[in-house]
């Protein structure tokens, strides 16, 4: 028989949605991306991380940022580039439109980087909208004889578990992926039992601070 409820985990194809509500089984979405204003979702505020991930670099006296994120989902590209804005509006900070960077595996990654560090000016500082993307940054510019911290600082969103084995270790914000999971439960058996629930927004701001920032003092 059909199953009571389900809970899908990211982004989910519309024509999945449209058959469970054309059977009336309950959904709860956790991480999803997409327009989906009839189907509850536990969603983090990604535009808070990421104001929050780059004042932390603005506190260390970091002025001179870049932006790396994937593009591949809008609004979260959005979201994650309306914080960082925000954050650099509000310091009176502007930094060149080349330094806004858009890359979805490691060879485009390679390439952000290329480009980042080949011109006349360099940024101390790289706000990575998902920790992987750090990650991959990281390693390349390692090989190329770029310190980090002391060169080019690195934070990045998400806190996967690699972020504390890489090196430097990585500062991250958190997103409690576990908590997503038990407050998705918590509505699906809601729902179930007939009860109206609102969409959930998990905290987004808890900041993992490890090696990869460092302090400019002058």
């Amino acid at each position: 028989g059909d199953a009571d409820g389900m809970i899908f985990l990211l982004d989910v194809d519309k024509m999945v949605l449209d058959s469970l509500a054309e059977r009336n089984i309950p959904a709860v979405l956790i991480d999803f991306h997409g327009n989906t204003a009839d189907i509850p979702c536990v969603s983090a505020d990604y535009k808070r991380s990421a104001y929050v991930a780059t004042r932390y670099l603005i506190e260390h006296g970091h002025q001179n940022i870049a932006f790396l994120s994937q593009n591949m989902v809008p609004n979260f590209y959005n979201q994650v580039f309306t914080g960082f804005s925000q954050a650099l509006e509000q310091s009176d900070i502007m930094i060149p439109l080349n330094w806004v960077c858009t890359a979805n595996d490691e060879e485009e990654v390679i390439t952000a980087m290329k480009n980042l560090i080949s011109g006349k000016r360099r940024p101390t500082a790289i706000f990575c909208s998902v920790d992987n993307l750090a990650i991959y940054a990281m390693a390349y510019l390692k090989k190329q004889g770029i310190r980090i911290p002391e060169d080019i600082s690195f934070i990045g969103i998400d806190d996967i578990l690699i972020s504390k084995f890489v090196d430097p270790c990585l500062t991250s914000i958190r997103i409690d992926k576990r908590e997503m999971g038990v407050r998705a439960m918590e509505l699906i058996m809601k729902i179930i039992d007939g009860q109206q629930v609102e969409n959930i927004i998990i905290q987004s701001d808890h900041i993992i601070a490890r090696n990869s920032v460092a302090t400019i003092t002058c």
